[in-house]
């Protein structure tokens, strides 16, 4: 997981197709510098899979707009059936959770949603971490968090120690997605 969520953020902007209201606004059109289109009801929609099977398909959606500290982030939302778990790791990170572009980083404020169960929550909540900048190179780590919490399960005592690192993945000058989408 570690370098698992700059992977994703990267390969959700490049792989995925961008839906809108359909205005002209420029702001929402991919580019190098707008490489994930921020504009409340763009949505994501993408199979996942694993084994080279595909296991389901999940939607991502810009919600709203939301206030946090007085920055203006774009809450996520996933479409999927509420007694299911989103398919994809990308999609059960980024559901619920606010994104805000600040220069040329992303930065992730919400929790990570992380439970191993319903008795060991690990929910580690997250303040303007950089999960992507656009002006590093591939292999450098672009936000880190790291701590612990400990809690009581059954009567013992479990301490928990977690390091969340974001590190920049690899730049493509095209790619084409499965259906011949580039």
């Amino acid at each position: 997981m570690k370098n698992t969520i700059l992977s994703l953020f990267a390969l959700a902007a490049v792989v995925s197709s961008c839906g809108s209201d359909n205005n002209n606004d420029s702001s929402n059109n991919p580019s190098n510098d707008n490489y994930l289109p921020l504009t409340v009801d763009n949505y994501w929609k993408y199979e996942v899979s694993a084994d080279n099977a595909v296991v389901g398909t999940d939607s991502l959606y810009i919600e709203k707009d939301t206030t946090i500290n007085a920055n203006v982030y774009k809450k996520f939302a996933a479409n999927y059936l509420a007694t299911e778990l989103p398919f994809g790791f990308f999609t059960g990170i980024m559901n619920g959770n606010s994104l805000r572009k600040s220069g040329s980083k992303l930065l992730l404020t919400g929790t990570t949603g992380l439970s191993l169960s319903a008795e060991l929550p690990v929910d580690v909540d997250i303040v303007d971490l950089p999960v992507f900048d656009s002006a590093a190179s591939s292999g450098t780590v672009v936000g880190s968090k790291n701590g612990s919490f400990s809690q009581t399960i059954s009567g013992f005592p479990v301490t928990v120690t977690y390091n969340l690192t974001a590190t920049q993945g690899e730049t493509l000058a095209s790619y084409t997605v499965p259906g011949g989408e580039s």
